[in-house]
């Protein structure tokens, strides 16, 4: 019987949150990054928990474009700013997702959130430009 924490039996083996595209009954987080004005990225990636030791496969991060917020990032604004959202860590109550946008040249902004598996969240990744998530249980969809 597996303890609340996460601990599957005798074991000593931990289950995570993962971001798997091949299970049964996945979690459904849904990130959104937005301004006041304009949201830059709304995507949903599905979460499972398995144990830490299965290891999980490399997932590509997910690129979006971001020019709208180059002067937040203090970068001309006629140049191109791109955003990656990733899979950083996977944790017994959530994950962490690392969060970038740069342009060809630099990297502007390089940060890690915790997100909870269980609930929404908010985090202001820089003044004018937020992080929100919430879940969605994929077994009621």
């Amino acid at each position: 019987m597996d303890s609340p924490l996460g601990i599957a039996g005798n074991s000593g083996i931990q289950d995570v949150w993962q971001w798997r595209s091949y299970c049964g009954q996945p979690t459904i987080l849904r990130i959104e990054i937005h301004t006041d004005a304009a949201r830059l990225l709304e995507t949903r990636l599905p979460l499972c928990r398995a144990p830490r030791a299965s290891g999980t496969a490399r997932q590509t991060p997910i690129a979006f474009p971001a020019t709208r917020i180059a002067d937040t990032l203090e970068a001309s604004p006629e140049t191109a700013v791109t955003g990656d959202v990733w899979v950083a860590g996977s944790e017994p109550d959530g994950v962490m997702l690392g969060v970038s946008f740069q342009t060809e040249d630099r990297v502007l902004l390089n940060t890690l959130r915790f997100v909870p598996a269980s609930g929404a969240s908010q985090a202001d990744l820089v003044t004018g430009v937020r992080l929100v998530t919430t879940v969605e249980d994929g077994r009621q969809q």
